[in-house]
């Protein structure tokens, strides 16, 4: 954390912590408020004042100074009033550091949290606020984030040093090597290690018993700890039990205990007040020797009452869910269930009208489905139901509705998961099909579990088509691994396919997955860290994949000239691509001459992009020489070396090539000769729509040779060529311009940016695009205008130059080949036209 308050020290920064149940957001909140109170870490640092706050004990209509005094003030300190803080408070006001733990249990009503995330209440002090993911949009609605954080849980070595010294804490040291090699070999089992609370439990449950098979969800890990604990019990006193089955007297105790944990979660409170919950004082003992609840007197000053406390939220919501699915298991409710709706049976416990109410009780409905038939079919029936169809929402449009799709997604896959009923598989069908959302799973992990469940029991499922996978790893290997296991039957109705993780040399673990996927369409395998030994095993696997259209090996940059050559030879496996990405892959003109020859066999080829690689003018000349052969329409060579010499190629170039529509040249090195080559053979690509030559050599001379070569073109709708440093044209070569776009009749963006006018030209230039009958954009540069004249036609885009630091990077880059990632500068600072790429349709 330390880095990040380092680049959030402006007044009011706002960092939003998110993490699932367990994960150690309000262990990461203690720590830091504990080292600041001994003068360590980065806040001690910065002489801040840290106010740890727990928004479970916030109460609706306290003032934040009131919380303060509450939760903060130490009883034993004398003369501290609540006005003495409020001045406080203010006076300090950049000073302070709010650390709000769990915005996932305020209660409502509490409307000073939002106000102070808002920033309507000391708008300049730091505020830090952890939450469920579930609860994160809501945080994000209320409060303007700076900075994001996720806590991702434990790594396999965190892991091993947990239990290490958890067993030698107990004395028992010997324990640790064989849980350690137990939970290696169970992926199911380490699917939970992610989460720090689990892994406290799995050692608990190792010392009770170190041969036991762990369970592969999170319900029945808490269930075992239940029996675990209950037999623990019983034999201190001497209570017969028989197997796993509670005895009476204890059952009632923990139903009794369920329901009222029920009844606070619906209060967004994480304890139990012992004033109202009479009927359980008789069982308070009982439920004490245990060892699942706690007994104290509340550490609020303004609300001290008797309370029951949960060692964590999820014991809670389990013992929550015990009570719910014991309801709704019962006759009468079971006879309800056969003969009514089911969704009314479960809404009697749980609002399930919204989504946002769904997320709201995301823990507790994973432990209700947990505990099986009938309560799991009944929530993920309703859940179904709320689920939008035919609704595809964009992240950048829509980034609220999409991430609530993501994330409904992603609970309906562990809900499933934690059933462990592959009947329950048919009812979700609908909600994932993955087409409107993506899967980011970080592996291992219970989404990471859950997943390779549901498309286990998948096949057969209509709408299962998309399916983007984001995998992150928490150990080197592991996300290949999962990858590797992660479809084990056909898979016939899955065509997409979006991988994201540290693939490397090891594609040869995908082919297990490609075999089960034979209708597959897309494959995107874009900046996974693929090599040239990468390509031999791809090569290998593309068989399995005959009815392939598009392939994206982008950002792959040590595939290299041989790993290209390797690619080629697969190429013949899969006759039906149309697109083919390979985008910054290392490769120049002796891979080229490889691919072109496979290139040749693909009749239904329709998009190639080549951007960003080494192909010179030996490579453009192979590429041009083959271009009648095929039926390409997109052709992106964006960003490499081509000069003179290779588009020199179209000038003796005999064939048509009338399926071509799109032509993009930025960023090569033509000049004014290629430029007068181009134009002239033009008339070949007759249906061309879109030529880009921005940003190459070119000079006045060569953009008037270009206006005075270009014959009509009846199709061509987006010209640009924009010169690297600027252009100034005299009133009669702004005519020959002028000229051009009369022959350009169905011309509708025209990219004139960088170039300079007299007034005169540019007032005629205006007049001749007012009366073109297509032009609707015109891109300019706004310090090129001349003084004066009228900017304010709704076709004049006005575009800010690319600065000197902008120029000198790209420079850089093209001098140094340093790939896409010294790119990030300009990203960070985008002039608002570079590196605009053509939409593509999905497929």
């Amino acid at each position: 954390m330390d880095e990040v308050f380092d680049s959030h020290v402006c007044p009011g920064p706002h960092i939003f912590v998110k993490g699932v149940a367990g994960s150690g957001k309000s262990t990461l909140l203690s720590k830091l408020a504990f080292d600041w109170s001994k003068g360590r870490g980065k806040l001690a640092d910065l002489k801040k004042y840290v106010l740890l706050i727990r928004l479970r004990e916030v109460k609706p209509g306290e003032s934040i100074a009131e919380i303060v005094w509450d939760q903060c003030v130490t009883k034993s300190a004398k003369g501290v009033s609540i006005d003495l803080i409020e001045r406080y408070l203010r006076e300090h006001e950049s000073d302070l550091v709010f650390l709000l733990d769990g915005f996932d249990e305020l209660p409502h009503g509490a409307k000073i949290i939002p106000e102070l995330l808002a920033g309507t209440r000391y708008p300049n002090s730091t505020v830090l606020v952890t939450s469920r993911p579930s609860s994160g949009m809501e945080v994000e609605r209320k409060m303007a984030v700076n900075c994001s954080v996720l806590i991702v849980g434990f790594s396999l070595d965190h892991v091993e040093q947990y239990m290490t010294k958890y067993f030698k804490a107990v004395g028992n040291p010997g324990l640790a090597p064989s849980l350690v090699r137990a939970v290696q070999a169970d992926i199911v089992a380490k699917s939970l290690m992610q989460t720090p609370m689990f892994v406290m439990l799995l050692c608990v449950l190792w010392e009770e018993d170190p041969t036991r098979v762990f369970p592969g969800t999170m319900s029945g890990l808490y269930q075992e700890l239940l029996i675990c604990l209950v037999k623990k019990y019983c034999k201190r006193e001497d209570i017969s039990m028989l197997g796993d089955e509670i005895p009476t007297d204890i059952s009632n105790a923990l139903l009794l205990l369920g329901e009222h944990a029920f009844k606070s979660l619906k209060r967004d409170q994480a304890l139990i007040d012992l004033e109202t919950a009479t009927l359980l004082r008789r069982d308070t003992d009982i439920l004490l020797k245990l060892g699942i609840v706690s007994k104290e007197v509340s550490a609020s000053r303004l609300h001290p009452r008797e309370q029951l406390n949960f060692p964590h939220k999820t014991m809670q919501e389990f013992l929550a869910s015990r009570y719910i699915a014991h309801k709704l298991s019962s006759s009468t409710y079971f006879f309800f269930f056969f003969f009514f709706s089911s969704s009314t049976n479960i809404e009697e416990f749980v609002n399930l009208t919204s989504i946002g109410s769904v997320l709201h009780f995301e823990g507790l409905l994973q432990f209700i489905c947990g505990s099986g038939d009938p309560a799991a079919r009944m929530v993920l029936g309703k859940v179904n139901l709320l689920i939008p169809r035919g609704i595809t929402f964009s992240e950048r449009r829509n980034p609220f509705q999409f991430a609530e799709k993501m994330n409904i997604d992603e609970l309906c896959l562990v809900c499933l998961h934690e059933s462990q009923d592959p009947s329950l598989v048919p009812i979700l069908k609908g909600t994932l099909s993955f087409k409107d959302g993506y899967l980011n799973v970080r592996v291992p992990s219970r989404q990471g579990a859950a997943l390779m469940f549901y498309l286990a029991h998948a096949e057969g499922m209509s709408l299962s088509r998309v399916l983007n996978l984001t995998l992150e790893e928490a150990g080197p290997g592991e996300a290949i691994k999962h990858l590797c296991t992660l479809v084990k039957t056909p898979l016939l109705q899955l065509q997409r396919l979006d991988v994201k993780c540290q693939i490397g040399n090891n594609l040869e673990y995908l082919t297990p997955l490609l075999r089960n996927v034979p209708n597959l369409r897309v494959l995107h395998l874009e900046n996974t860290h693929l090599t040239e030994v990468s390509m031999g095993a791809l090569r290998q696997a593309l068989p399995h994949v005959p009815l392939l259209e598009e392939l994206d090996l982008a950002r792959n940059k040590k595939i290299g000239d041989e790993g290209i050559r390797m690619l080629s030879k697969g190429l013949g496996s899969v006759l039906n691509l149309k697109r083919l990405k390979l985008y910054e892959v290392g490769m120049g003109d002796t891979g080229l001459h490889p691919l072109v020859q496979a290139l040749k066999q693909l009749s239904s080829l329709r998009s190639l992009d080549f951007t960003h690689n080494k192909i010179g003018d030996v490579g453009c000349q192979l590429l041009v020489s083959i271009l009648h052969n095929l039926n390409l329409e997109e052709l992106l060579l964006n960003h490499n070396s081509v000069g003179n010499a290779g588009l020199e190629t179209f000038a003796v170039m005999q064939n048509p090539i009338p399926s071509l529509k799109q032509l993009w040249l930025y960023e090569n090195q033509m000049t004014a000769i290629s430029l007068q080559s181009l134009a002239a053979n033009l008339h070949h690509v007759p249906n061309l729509q879109n030529l880009i030559l921005s940003f190459n050599m070119m000079t006045g001379e060569g953009i008037l040779n270009f206006a005075q070569t270009i014959g009509r073109m009846t199709a061509l709708e987006e010209l640009d060529f924009i010169p690297w440093e600027t252009v100034y044209l005299d009133n009669a070569e702004v005519m020959t311009i002028t000229a051009m776009m009369s022959r350009l009749p169905v011309l509708r963006m025209f990219g004139l940016w960088n170039i300079g006018m007299e007034a005169a030209g540019f007032k005629a230039f205006i007049e001749a695009a007012k009366e073109h009958p297509t032009l609707t954009e015109i891109r300019y540069s706004p310090g090129l205008v001349p003084e004066g004249e009228d900017t304010s036609y709704s076709f004049l885009r006005l575009m800010p130059p690319l600065s000197a630091d902008q120029r000198h990077v790209i420079k850089k880059i093209r001098e140094d080949d340093n790939g896409y990632d010294a790119y990030k500068h300009i990203y960070d600072n985008p002039s608002p036209y570079l590196f605009q790429l053509p939409n593509t349709t999905e497929s």
